[in-house]
């Protein structure tokens, strides 16, 4: 599974570069910090806090949608939540630690591919309002680009993954990571067709390959956005 995986995301990942250049663009057009409002979806799945007028990203993978919410602030900083994935609840110390092994290996491919060669992960684990998981921070050079967490629903079997191109020490980071709050019950029953597909699929089927893709072309454009505010920096 893990090569026909790693297989699939090489296809994709030097075209999803070179498309996303347009839209790290883009998420830098906002001049001003407007108020950031409550985002949540019609399931009740999931709340957070972001900036105002969040877009959304669908991608379509055989008979499964991925759907990717995201803004970003005056400064530039884009914040990127995915709406959630199954992950198998009865073997979660393997699914769980697979799922997340997994992003992390292609993130760090994608900051290699990007053109970063030094990137140092600090891994931590955190805890949240209805969910628990793992914090990443990316720093090149000792300087903080991006900041990953991934986030199991307290029920085990929905993960969602935010995302920012920016450290933890800015304060709007910070505000959108402590604001995300998980109800599991609801969460269980938004991706209950996602439980089935995944249980007649052996759970190393579609569901995870594709959850797996979009959630790739997410971190490259993270990634590559994190690169270029870096060197405008310079």
């Amino acid at each position: 599974m893990i090569a026909r995986l790693n297989k699939t995301v090489t296809m994709v990942a030097p075209v999803v570069l070179s498309l996303l250049f347009g839209l790290c663009a883009a998420a830098h057009a906002q001049t001003q910090e407007p108020e950031w409002a409550v985002f949540s979806l019609p399931s009740k799945e999931f709340s957070i806090e972001m900036p105002p007028n969040v877009r959304k990203r669908i991608e379509e993978h055989g008979k499964t949608l991925d759907v990717i919410y995201y803004q970003s602030d005056s400064s530039g900083t884009r914040f990127d939540i995915e709406d959630g994935a199954y992950v198998d609840p009865k073997n979660k110390e393997k699914s769980h630690e697979a799922f997340f092994l997994n992003l992390l290996d292609f993130l760090t491919a994608q900051f290699k591919l990007a053109g970063a060669n030094n990137i140092e992960k600090i891994v931590a684990d955190i805890n949240g309002n209805g969910w628990h998981g793992k914090k990443v921070l990316f720093k090149m050079n000792g300087i903080a680009i991006a900041t990953i967490v991934v986030a199991y629903s307290n029920g085990d079997d929905v993960v969602y993954t935010l995302l920012t191109n920016a450290g933890d020490d800015k304060p709007n980071v910070n505000r959108f990571f402590n604001s995300f709050v998980v109800y599991p019950q609801a969460a269980s029953k938004a991706h209950l067709g996602d439980a089935q597909t995944a249980g007649i699929n052996s759970f190393v089927g579609l569901i995870w390959t594709a959850s797996v893709i979009i959630l790739g072309v997410v971190i490259v454009s993270i990634a590559v956005s994190a690169l270029q505010n870096r060197k405008k920096g310079n």
